[in-house]
């Protein structure tokens, strides 16, 4: 699958530079791929969160493995927001834009006020969990998932035909992405190909530099962390991830939607 989406993507950048616009017609294409594909992000996320907590069973082991997901995450995070002002220190990628480039539409846009931490919290929990599952919040859906796996994993037998049931949705729903997946390369070819045709290789001169520093931040995390990570903490081949991440990557480069490669990645992590 890596290797057809890779032809797809190599497909669609020589369509999209011979037909320039007349490419268009394949849109419907790629904005049917992206349906698919996000039809199923909500659902996937849903019931794998509750599946995966609920089937570990003991509280005291969930406890531990939480807590570790969690400074993980924390770490990660900080580490990567580290990199990402280095990087952007060094290569100042704003440095030479003229305000005149712009262009004055008479629309007066205010930046949005930041979040304090307790604002950010208060955020992630679902006032109510049907409108976050309707609107496909995907942090309160996580939030409300992972207090039902809990509750599950303390009631333990009582509530295991419920169980059993998200266990089997969890597994129609990995078929459905599977299913999905087998036309991600006709996806990806018709996206990059109406990126290409619309924009061509314009799009590289005054964003060009925004672009190749967004690319070096990317590729500094992969090898400053994710290497140590795999090699030393997942203690993983790092020949066996990099060719099977590659599906992710290509996918996550021509949608450019993160929401929308998260069944994509969880496939990939869950089946290979």
């Amino acid at each position: 699958m890596s290797a057809k989406v890779f032809l797809g993507f190599g497909i669609g950048i020589i369509l999209g530079l011979i037909f320039q616009k007349d490419i268009l017609w394949l849109q419907p294409i790629g904005d049917l791929f992206l349906k698919l594909i996000k039809m199923i992000v909500v659902p996937v996320v849903f019931l794998s969160i509750i599946s995966g907590i609920s089937s570990i069973g003991d509280i005291g082991k969930l406890k531990r493995i939480g807590t570790k997901v969690v400074g993980f995450y924390i770490v990660t995070t900080v580490l990567s927001a580290i990199i990402g002002l280095i990087v952007a220190h060094i290569m100042k990628p704003g440095a030479d834009f003229a305000v005149s480039q712009i262009v004055d539409t008479g629309e007066v846009i205010k930046p949005a006020e930041p979040m304090t931490v307790s604002q950010t919290i208060l955020s992630m929990v679902p006032d109510n969990p049907i409108t976050a599952l309707a609107t496909g919040n995907l942090m309160q859906i996580i939030v409300f998932g992972v207090f039902i796996g809990i509750a599950i994993t303390i009631l333990g037998d009582r509530v295991k035909n419920v169980k059993k049931v998200i266990d089997e949705a969890n597994i129609i729903m990995f078929k459905i992405t599977d299913m999905v997946m087998q036309v991600t390369p006709f996806g990806v070819t018709a996206l990059v190909a109406c990126s290409v045709g619309e924009y061509g290789l314009s799009i590289f001169n005054i964003l060009g530099k925004f672009i190749l520093t967004h690319y070096i931040g990317a590729f500094s995390v992969v090898l400053f962390m994710y290497v140590f990570i795999i090699k030393y903490i997942a203690k993983i081949s790092l020949k066996d991830f990099f060719t099977k991440i590659t599906e992710v990557w290509l996918v996550a480069f021509s949608t450019t939607s993160s929401s929308g490669t998260l069944p994509v990645s969880l496939h990939v992590t869950e089946e290979k």
